[in-house]
């Protein structure tokens, strides 16, 4: 391009060349040695100026001699020391691109790493607040992304200085990341290295960057020593988790999203004068039904499962057959059978099911007309299930939009907060299951159920290993003790559960202990199930940002679920 053109596609073997200018910088020179000569030539005669016009030209089209020969004639050091004015690699265009961004962008490796060696900076910034890494990212140059990377751990070696560092989850003006763009670019090597950077580590993708205070972590064992501030992001307690800190994240999920109509109740009651059809309209609606979950890093991530039940913290984060079961849950063949009825969610975990399915089912007013009776969402964990009562509190109608808390050990205020609770429950004890609330029409003289358990049980891949069985088999029929009662479960297929099999299968435990199967189905794959739809395994969050749904659950779209019913005989 213009005087200090040419030499971008040559490629030659530099060892056939015994002049010293072969390779500086540690960047291969593609041109002959009277060829680099005339090109420093031609840039000597350029006016600061024109030398900067042509180095944003020359590194757009990969010119990797001529932007050699740029840097050089204007450095104010002699050809080939590697030294450059600043000023100069870091010029920049009327879009605040510098040329280090155009070379990024147009996967030059070779042009990127001679700018990056003469002192350019990966973490620049456009007038648009994208860096180098964006544009390569956005690409997909993989081996442009590499250098950027690996270019930034040698200057680590040198004590880079902190704003210098490359953040692969810094966001642009339009709140786009590095790794949001790899993720567009559908490249998988960009995403890998990307992923695999120390910016991304997995707390700051699950927090999005923000950590909790470890000085408001408190309270001992789960119990609660006051309000859950809705807009406090600690407040769950962790002590007996072996972990005094972490991050957290709230997602916001709807269950309508990118489902078909057959799969997935869309009623709502909205004020008919308030409505006029229009998409602002329905998206109003939708919100109305979005389940708000806090997920909380699982602790001892070397042993979440503890030496006992009641140490096991993997409740702390949500597993995809969880959201797979809040489709199934919110689905109409499912919620028109929870209408009226009461029903538990066995190891809820963050209580993803059960909330979905408690919010599909209430009335626009928020006070659950039309709902089940009851909805009690239990784990043995004290820190999960304070957990569990925090994400209730979050989906109060009449809390949601006021930052309110719930008490514990109060009596319950709103009508979602007499419908929906949390509740621990030991599947090996009887006397902790949930049956109803006291007081109510079908409760005996002393208070106590004369109906006997409940009409749903909901669970999402509880079997990991076989000696749970009698246990989950015990709490499975010990709630549902009467004719009649439904048994709703989801497993991943081929997840090599141990136990799972002997629970599930034609003639297994559920069978043997009075269950039968809604339903004929004698499939051997799926152990008598049926596969969930598609649309169960579609990106469940309300913003629809896929990259989001990947890093936190990624493997929804990749696994294939078994949605399995039962009846008691």
């Amino acid at each position: 391009r213009g005087a200090a053109g040419g030499g971008g596609d040559k490629k030659r073997d530099v060892a056939d060349d015994d002049d010293d200018d072969d390779e500086y910088d540690g960047v291969p020179v593609e041109c002959t040695p009277s060829e680099l000569s005339e090109l420093r030539e031609q840039a000597s005669a350029l006016t600061f100026d024109e030398a900067r016009i042509e180095l944003l030209d020359c590194a757009r089209y990969g010119e990797v001699d001529a932007v050699r020969a740029i840097l050089d004639a204007h450095s104010g050091a002699g050809a080939g020391a590697g030294a450059s004015s600043p000023p100069l690699v870091e010029s920049v265009d009327r879009t605040g691109s510098t040329p280090l961004h155009r070379s990024s962008a147009n996967g030059h490796l070779s042009t990127t790493l001679l700018l990056l060696r003469r002192g350019a900076r990966r973490t620049a910034s456009n007038d648009s607040g994208n860096s180098p890494l964006h544009w390569a990212a956005s690409n997909g140059h993989s081996s442009v992304v590499k250098a950027l990377l690996e270019e930034e751990e040698e200057k680590e070696k040198e004590k880079e200085k902190e704003e210098e560092k490359v953040d692969v989850l810094k966001k642009n003006d339009f709140g786009r990341s590095a790794l949001t763009e790899g993720f567009s670019s559908k490249d998988t090597e960009v995403v890998r290295l990307l992923l695999e950077h120390d910016s991304a580590a997995e707390e700051r993708l699950l927090s999005g960057g923000t950590e909790v205070d470890p000085e408001e972590v408190e309270g001992e064992g789960g119990e609660s020593d006051g309000d859950v501030a809705l807009n406090d992001a600690s407040s769950v307690d962790t002590a007996g988790t072996g972990s005094t800190s972490g991050a957290c994240v709230v997602h916001e999920f709807d269950f309508l999203r990118g489902s078909d109509d057959d799969d997935v109740d869309v009623d709502v009651d909205v004020d008919d004068e308030k409505t006029n059809g229009s998409k602002d309209d329905d998206d109003g609606r939708r919100k109305k039904k979005s389940v708000l979950i806090r997920e909380l890093p699982i602790t001892r991530a070397d042993d979440p499962f503890g030496s006992d039940p009641s140490e096991d913290t993997t409740g702390l984060g949500i597993w995809c057959a969880s959201l797979v079961m809040a489709r199934w849950a919110s689905s109409p063949s499912v919620v028109g059978r929870l209408r009226g009825r009461r029903v538990v969610e066995l190891g809820a975990g963050c209580g993803v099911p059960g909330l979905a399915a408690a919010v599909a089912l209430r009335g626009g007013d928020g006070a659950g007309g039309g709902g089940a009776e009851s909805m009690t969402l239990t784990d043995l964990n004290p820190a999960t299930v304070r957990n569990l009562e925090y994400n209730v509190a979050l989906n109060d109608p009449d809390r949601r939009n006021q930052g309110g808390g719930t008490t514990e050990g109060t009596e319950p205020t709103t009508p979602w907060s007499r419908t929906v609770r949390a509740s621990t429950i030991d599947w090996d004890d009887p006397s902790t299951y949930p049956h109803c609330a006291d007081g109510g029409d079908d409760d005996n003289d002393d208070g106590s159920d004369a109906r006997g358990g409940v009409d749903v049980v909901l669970g999402s891949d509880l079997v990991y290993q076989s000696a749970v069985v009698p246990y989950l088999l015990k709490a499975v029929s010990g709630l549902l003790p009467r004719p009649g009662g439904l048994f709703l479960y989801v497993a991943p297929l081929d997840a090599g559960r141990d136990g799972l099999d002997d629970f599930l299968r034609p003639g297994g435990a559920l069978e043997s202990a009075g269950f039968v199967r809604s339903g004929d189905r004698n499939d051997s794959e799926t152990m008598g199930g049926r596969l969930a739809p598609d649309s169960y395994r579609s990106n469940p969050l309300r913003n629809g940002d896929e990259e989001e749904c990947f890093l936190h659950f990624h493997e929804l779209a990749s696994t294939r679920y078994v949605l399995h019913e039962f009846v008691r005989k």
